[in-house]
Parts: C-alpha cells; structure tokens; sequence
C-alpha cells in the first residue's frame, strides 16, 4: 500500500470525525480522495464495513496492513473515540512502517543476492560454497511461512543490542498507544488489555504481555499487572503508580505515547542509515566472501581480510551517521521515567 497515501487518509478522516462530519460522509469523502489500487480498495471496504455497523474483518485487513493499525482503529470504534484511534494509527503510518518496509526490502536484496550466488556456484561448481549460501537463504525464508521460527527470530530481534531496544519501544508504542484510546471508556479493565497486547506486531513480546492480562483476569491493580512484565522500565511502572492512586490513568498513558512517538522518531533516522549497511554487507560483501573462492586458484585470504575490512569500515560510518541523525532528533524528547526507581525492586 502507498503509506504517504494511507496516512494522510487516516489523519484526514480524524479531522473530520474531530469537527463533527458524519460517518458516512467523511468515510466518502476521504476515500475519493484516494487514487485507484490497493488503497482505494482498503477506503471503500472500510467505508462498507463500518457504515453497516460491522466487525472489522482483520483476516482480510491483515494481508496489507500491520496489527497495531486494525487493532486501534477497532478500539476507537469500540470506545466511541475514532479520531483520536485514527490520528494515532497516522502517526504509526508515517513513523514505523516506512523503516519496516525498508528493511524488509533490504532482506529482498539479501536474499536475491544469495539465490544468484546459489546458481552461480551450481553452475562453476564450489559445494561447501553451495551449503553455505543454501542455509543462509533458508534462514532468510522459513521464518515468513513457520510460526515457530518466525516467534524465534522475534525473540531474537527483541533482545539484539539497539535493535532489541528499538524493537521494545515500537511494543510499548503500540500497547500504550492503545490503553490511550481505550481508557476510561465503557470497556473493562481485561478487555482494554486484551485490544491492546493485540497490537503489539512483535510474537514474543506480546506473548510477555499476556502475563500483565492473566494477572488483571485474576483481579490485580495496573501496577502489579505491568510489574509482571520485564521489559516494560521499572519507571514506567513508578509513573502508573503515581497516578492510579490518584485517579488520573491516562496521564500517564498520553505521557508514555506521546515521548514514544518522537523517541522512535528519533530512532527511525538511525534505523534509515544502517538499512545501507544492511544490504551492502549482507547483499554484496558476505555473498563474495562465499563466492570467490569457487573462482580464485590463488590463495583468498587477502581478499577475505579486504572485503571483511570493508564491512567493518562501512557499519562504522553507518554507525556514526546514525547516531549523528539520531541526536538532532532527540533533542526535545522528554523521557522522565527514566529517572524514575523501578518500584519492583522494592
């Protein structure tokens, strides 16, 4: 889907609903606005749907749009607060999926570069070549039709060094961003948190949250439920505390989204320049390093330590253009539970 196209749509609909358009009206004149494609296809069935007083179909829906963006759109329209669900989903639209989609086209490249290094070897000859580039290709593909492997390979993303981190606060993003839009509304403390560990696009991570929605079914506080959860920061659950004794909830889960979006904002830019990195290394480098002894009699090694030096060289650079992009958006976001003492602790 055109992700511009279907953000814009998103925020143009919120604004509607917001100055009191009518459903039906708004759904039709945002949904002519959109071009011809899978974008326009997607308004019309929403406009359908929900014009009829239907269900969401999300097995239809899922095949082109993320969770998280089904999930708070359905909990706006169970909440009555469609608006503010919309300009949420907005936001996901143009801050996460951009980079999600990059870099699923990175691993694209990386996989077509070993395919065509799988055939050249076939063709020359090279059989431990051959193995070689078999079993990485294969680990690129399984884990999209495996559920099994595609739950490992997300425990594996979630607890990476700053991919694991970054991988964390698009989860937590998308639960807060949620309990946002469901709180204080006509649903009930386990259904709020049921719609909202829906969201939540990475399988081990919401499996971890299933413990804070076991622990709300049995009767627990907020606090004690999101205590159950090790990778929500112990400040986070401090703020909570504060504010489920005094009643005001939602502070906290506006406070959490809104630092969220800009911090993962900030994150995005780095994310961006080490999707280079990615395919140059992965795509081009790591494919020769397995291919050219198939082709070169001589000894390789100076090749190898040539093309392993070029890797580290450019994830360097990446590195620093990352962080540099990184710290020019960061500058305004305001991540106080971090000074916060994890109440857990005590």
């Amino acid at each position: 889907m055109n992700l511009p196209q279907l953000a814009q749509y998103s925020e143009g609909l919120g604004k509607m609903l917001r100055n009191g358009i009518e459903l039906q009206r708004a759904l039709h004149v945002a949904g002519e606005c959109m071009a011809a494609g899978p974008n326009r296809r997607f308004a019309e069935r929403l406009s359908g749907t929900l014009s009829a007083g239907e269900d969401l179909p999300f097995d239809e829906f899922s095949r082109a749009l993320p969770p998280f963006y089904l999930t708070i759109l359905d909990c706006g329209l169970l909440t009555g607060r469609v608006p503010q669900a919309l300009t949420s989903a907005a936001h996901y639209v143009r801050q996460v999926l951009p980079v999600r989609h990059t870099l699923r086209r990175c691993g694209r490249y990386a996989l077509l570069a070993y395919l065509i290094c799988i055939v050249t070897t076939v063709v020359f000859g090279g059989r431990p070549s051959f193995v070689a580039l078999v079993v990485l290709a294969v680990l690129f593909v399984l884990p999209r039709w495996i559920e099994t492997l595609a739950f490992g390979r997300d425990a594996l993303l979630a607890r990476m060094p700053f991919v694991g981190t970054w991988t964390q606060q698009v989860a937590l993003l998308e639960f807060f961003s949620c309990m946002e839009v469901c709180y204080d509304s006509t649903l009930r403390v386990p259904e709020m948190f049921r719609a909202s560990i829906r969201a939540v696009g990475n399988r081990w991570l919401r499996q971890e949250l299933l413990a804070a929605q076991a622990a709300v079914e049995r009767g627990c506080s907020f606090v004690e439920a999101l205590g159950k959860v090790s990778f929500i920061p112990g400040g986070m659950i401090a703020d909570v505390a504060a504010n489920e004794v005094c009643g005001k909830l939602e502070l906290s889960f506006e406070g959490f989204a809104r630092e969220l979006r800009k911090l993962i904002e900030a994150k995005m830019e780095s994310v961006k320049a080490l999707a280079a990195a990615y395919v140059i290394s992965y795509g081009i480098l790591v494919p020769l390093m397995i291919v050219l002894p198939v082709f070169l009699d001589f000894d390789t090694d100076l090749i190898l330590l040539y093309l392993a030096s070029l890797m580290v060289y450019l994830w360097l650079v990446s590195l620093r253009m990352g962080i540099g992009n990184y710290l020019r958006k960061a500058n305004d976001v305001n991540c106080w539970w971090e000074s916060l003492r994890d109440i857990r602790d005590t």
